[in-house]
């Protein structure tokens, strides 16, 4: 599982995370779930080193707004839809 340096825009360092999948292209969307907010992969910075150093990938954070919405199934109190 390939681990990221993960940074915000503004430099602020969020930490390494292992990461299901080797690349992140621009505009990827990496769901944190619970852990905190969603992050959108803005650049990328190679590693110099891959061997010894983790490959960076600057992110923003998503608004909450912005998230997938959650599906919600809806019934009717008499029972008669959906169907």
């Amino acid at each position: 599982m390939p681990t990221f340096q993960i940074i915000r825009e503004d430099g602020e360092v969020l930490g390494p995370r292992h990461l299901g999948r080797p690349d992140w292209p621009d505009g990827s969307i990496i769901y944190t779930g619970s852990d905190g907010p969603d992050l959108r992969v803005v650049g990328r910075i190679e590693a110099d080193d891959a061997e010894h150093t983790f490959e960076v990938l600057v992110v923003e954070e998503m608004a909450r707004s912005m998230r997938r919405p959650r599906v919600q199934r809806v019934v009717s109190p008499r029972g008669d839809w959906p169907r």
